[in-house]
This record gives structure tokens, C-alpha cells and sequence, in this order.
């Protein structure tokens, strides 16, 4: 489950199938095992669909956001 689960990063097309199966690895059934099997199926049927991270990258991703959550250092509440 733990390569599937670095998957989604690589592959966020699978990320809903993969969050949904992962729900019920706890008591597994016949159903849950065809399904994972439909996902393995469809990951062998698509080889090189996903996202490439080169190490030797030297973009930098950054995110901004219009909120101010957590802006007060003190008790990281909000200030609006």
C-alpha cells in the first residue's frame, strides 16, 4: 500500500481511487482486492503517464495565499 501511496504523488490521477481503497485495508474483501488489482491494471496499461521530479531540478515551487490564517506568531490565530 505504501508504493501506491507515493503514487498519487507521481500520479495524481489514481489519488481518489488510491484514498478511497485505502479506507479499507483494515478488513480487506474480495471486492477490495479486485479493485486494487484494477488500479495495478491500469497503472501497467499507462507507464510514463505521470509526473517526472529530475533531481537535479532547479525550479522552485511556491504557493501564496489571499488569507491571513495564522498570521498573529504569537497564538497563530487570525487577525480579521
Amino acid at each position: 500500500m505504501c508504493k501506491l501511496l507515493y503514487l498519487t504523488h507521481t500520479r495524481p490521477n489514481i489519488s481518489f481511487a488510491i484514498g478511497c481503497f485505502s479506507q479499507f485495508l483494515a478488513s480487506l474483501t474480495d471486492s477490495h482486492y479486485q479493485a486494487a488489482l484494477h488500479i495495478l491494471k491500469y497503472l501497467k496499461a499507462s507507464p510514463g503517464q505521470g509526473l517526472f521530479f529530475p533531481s537535479n531540478n532547479t525550479n522552485i515551487i511556491q504557493g501564496y495565499s489571499d488569507s491571513d490564517w495564522a498570521t498573529c506568531i504569537d497564538t497563530r490565530r487570525s487577525v480579521t
